[in-house]
């Protein structure tokens, strides 16, 4: 009888290792003074230009000498700290009083909510110039400690990271999995050990687009096939490629009662997927502080109680406003369920006062997405609890296709992308996924910039330029839906729909602005105007500020309702492709 008795367990598994990818160091260097011609007025102008993300927010100050001593920051007049919002540059103005002093020092310091810079000083004459241009830039660590087993090389952007385990005497095959957030693992790599270490490269900017968390696993087979354990080598925190989205925020709602604890409930909708915590602003009419107390879901993460300028919109009307910021805990961990995307804070407010409430994501390195809808609220006593009458269940309307053929999804990619599609003038960061709603000619089109608007030379409305049916009414009101589709990257897609706009009921924007006559300024963070090279006219654009992930296909539906608030017609509007 030939044969033997085989061995039934599998190889054992090796040791194992450290690394992480994190913001080393912050800096704010003095880049140069501007001219005399950038300063009429004789005030202190702060410039400050970021060349990455790792820098969130500039701080200025100002003393009159000329020392340049850091050590006078403590007497120093406080110009404010500004966010960069997805700019990249921020800038503010100092007024001097009459008959000032020509000589100051003046100083900037860079932060992104885990990290501060030093203070950087420089002495500058007014009369000369009185402007300071800064520089902020954070720079990239990368710690690795393969001791004697298995460990993962790379660099963090973009990332490449190169695997190696060493292989047992008994071990004939090998596996390498990943498991990206809290997904399941996915194979990566397979093959023969016919070496003494086993190595593969993987690139992850085409798997995890939004950022988040990366673990390997890897499994050894013996010659019988047989598995040994399946075990982890590390977990790598990537940073995002793609914006982080921007959260849909409810209406705020009442709680309690005149006399016992007046409060409100807040919440939001956001795809938790790249963000380590959100960013709450506050604005108390009148400008007061709001009390520590305000929400006990809120903490002190930068420094409770720093007051931001920050430009809203309310009404179409921009109006600059004082507000203070808290943090909320990680998500997933303190804050939130995981991979769950909806949030919840509640808290205390004074009768009387009208709060102004704002939210937006933050990332792991600190990098900041874009403000939600600003909501007012004024508490008032909360409707009285009806009957439970149940609500019957109505079926949806029919998918159809849009009454206007160019109602469609498209991915814009920004001319500086490496990926393979279509460019768009107008969109400055990472590729974004719009329903093109409307159009304007070429010659209406004026300054596009971001955080500043889209100003269009037209008297104009902005519903005025949407496409409409036969009625003569336009897809609003909607909300923009998406589901993911199968594509070869992503063979297995669980088909869930995901609301990824707020209900859309017109298109913010302002007009008569004596710094602007005769143009109309879109101030709608869900709008965007673009178009390709190619293009005859402009599209104006309902975008899905929501993650994508790099080769995945969605497909978009638009929902429009009618008078009495019911779903009324589902338009098809189309699949995308992003690319990998």
């Amino acid at each position: 009888m030939h044969g033997g008795i085989h061995d039934w367990e599998g190889p054992e598994a090796q040791l194992g290792a450290n690394i992480s990818i994190y913001v080393e160091t912050l800096h704010c260097n003095l880049d140069k003074f501007g001219s005399e011609a950038d300063n009429p007025f004789y005030d202190l102008v702060f410039n400050c230009t970021r060349t990455n993300e790792g820098v969130q927010w500039a701080e200025f100050a100002y003393l009159p000498n000329e020392n340049g001593n850091p050590e006078l920051i403590t007497n120093a007049a406080f110009v404010g700290r500004f966010y960069f919002d997805n700019k990249p540059q921020v800038s503010a103005t100092a007024k001097l009083p009459e008959g000032h002093l020509d000589y100051y020092t003046v100083f900037c310091r860079v932060g992104n909510g885990v990290k501060t810079s030093e203070w950087r000083v420089g002495a500058l004459s007014v009369r000369d110039t009185g402007v300071a241009n800064f520089l902020g830039f954070a720079t990239y660590g990368f710690s690795n400690d393969p001791s004697d087993g298995p460990h993962v090389t790379g660099t963090p952007t973009p990332f490449f990271p190169v695997l190696e385990v060493d292989v047992p005497p008994d071990a004939g095959e090998y596996r390498y999995y990943r498991r990206v957030n809290n997904g399941p693992r996915t194979l990566i790599g397979q093959g023969a050990t016919s070496n003494a270490t086993t190595i593969i490269e993987a690139d992850e900017q085409a798997y995890i687009a939004n950022g988040g968390t990366i673990c390997y696993y890897y499994q050894f087979l013996d010659f019988n096939g047989n598995p040994g354990p399946m075990t982890l080598i590390d977990c790598i925190d990537i940073t995002r490629t793609m914006d982080l989205p921007v959260p849909v925020l409810n209406p705020l709602e009442s709680t309690g009662t005149e006399t016992a604890s007046p409060g409100f409930e807040a919440s939001w909708f956001c795809a938790p997927q790249g963000i380590e915590r959100f960013e709450v602003a506050v604005h108390k009419d009148g400008g007061s502080p709001v009390t520590a107390s305000f929400s006990p879901e809120l903490r002190d993460i930068e420094g409770l109680g720093i007051t931001n300028f920050t430009d809203v919109v309310l009404e179409g009307v921009t109006t600059n406003l004082s507000f203070m910021t808290y943090m909320t805990g990680r998500v997933g961990a303190n804050f939130g369920l995981p991979e769950n995307p909806e949030f919840l804070i509640n808290g205390s407010v004074e009768l009387g006062p009208e709060y102004i409430l704002m939210v937006r994501a933050v990332g792991p390195n600190g990098e900041r997405g874009r403000w939600s809808e600003a909501r007012r609220f004024v508490w008032t006593p909360a409707p009285l609890a009806g009957p439970d009458v149940p609500w019957p269940t109505r079926p949806l309307p029919p998918v159809e296709d849009p009454f206007d053929s160019r109602i469609k999804a498209r991915f814009m990619l920004p001319y500086s992308s490496d990926l393979p599609g279509d460019r768009y003038q107008g969109i400055y960061t990472s590729g974004r996924v719009g329903i093109r709603i409307g159009e304007i000619d070429n010659k209406s089109i004026g300054d596009i910039a971001p955080g500043k608007g889209i100003f269009l030379y037209t008297s104009s409305t902005p519903e005025s330029l949407l496409y409409t049916d036969d009625d003569g009414q336009t897809v609003f009101p909607c909300v923009l839906y998406r589901y993911q589709i199968s594509s070869p990257l992503y063979p297995q897609v669980s088909g869930d729909v995901a609301q990824v706009s707020v209900l859309m009921e017109n298109i913010a924007y302002g007009q008569n602005d004596p710094a602007n006559p005769g143009k109309t300024t879109l101030y709608d963070p869900f709008i965007r105007v673009t178009h390709r090279s190619q293009d005859a006219v402009w599209g104006i654009y309902l975008v899905d500020t929501h993650p994508v992930m790099l080769g995945a296909n969605y497909q978009y539906l638009l929902v429009r309702f009618g008078e009495n608030g019911e779903p009324e017609t589902i338009y098809d509007a189309g699949t995308v492709s992003i690319p990998e």
